[in-house]
């Protein structure tokens, strides 16, 4: 289960904003360009953030949004997240027309800041919450790194992902109740929201969480700083 703490602050204040957010104004351009695309952060599907998207709504805006980023095996995540940035390409320019509005957070912040650099006559706003990369810290870390250790550290990570069996919940109440656990600081509401919009039924009844860990996974490749920050 991932620590909300962050995320949870976070979620607060964007409500609030999109709570007060005015419609749409008038830029001119074609009605299209109202559709806002929303990319989710790493281990928060786009259903999760139903309370921000009624908000949106409410607003005027036609809100569109992948709700797994970067589980469909045409779109792989890699360092950098080039497939991502793809995936999101592929999403608008099939499902939404252009130029769109586009809102991310924290991963979907850098991946819509890459896609913005990459096609910004694709784009009419863009809005990136906590998308600007790694840490420092992070960064300093990968860039020190050899490319065998790099590499072996993919391998092991990957691997004991596929020996990890998905915990399974008898029902929604025993998944909300590990979600209250992992993280007490949330609403009763804001804890109920995130578990009924996270979890799958599986075959036997049981309930686990939508989001493939496999996604949390760098690659082994070295995180290319200047050209991120380029684009």
């Amino acid at each position: 289960m991932t620590d909300l703490r962050h995320h949870a602050g976070l979620w607060a204040g964007i409500t609030a904003l999109t709570l007060r957010s005015h419609p749409p104004p008038d830029t001119g351009m074609p009605s299209h360009t109202r559709t806002l695309v929303f990319s989710h952060a790493n281990s928060f599907p786009a259903s999760t953030y139903r309370t921000l998207f009624e908000g949106w709504r409410a607003a005027g805006y036609d809100v569109r949004a992948i709700d797994k980023i970067g589980h469909d095996p045409r779109h792989p995540v890699t360092t950098d997240w080039p497939h991502l940035v793809d995936q999101l390409a592929t999403f608008i320019e099939e499902e939404v027309g252009q130029p769109a509005w586009l809102v991310g957070h924290s991963l979907g912040g850098a991946i819509v800041l890459q896609y913005t650099g990459t096609f910004p006559e694709h784009v009419a706003r863009v809005c990136a919450i906590e998308g600007m990369g790694p840490p420092p810290e992070m960064v300093q870390q990968m860039q020190e790194k050899q490319v065998e250790d790099r590499l072996r550290d993919y391998i092991r990570d990957t691997h004991a992902l596929s020996a990890r069996k998905p915990r399974e919940y008898a029902s929604l109440a025993d998944a909300e109740a590990r979600m209250r656990e992992a993280n007490p600081h949330l609403s009763e509401d804001m804890a109920r929201h995130l578990t009924l919009h996270g979890v799958i039924r599986l075959e036997n009844g049981h309930y686990a969480w939508k989001f493939d860990n496999y996604v949390r996974v760098w690659g082994p490749n070295r995180y290319d700083v200047e050209a991120v920050r380029r684009l």
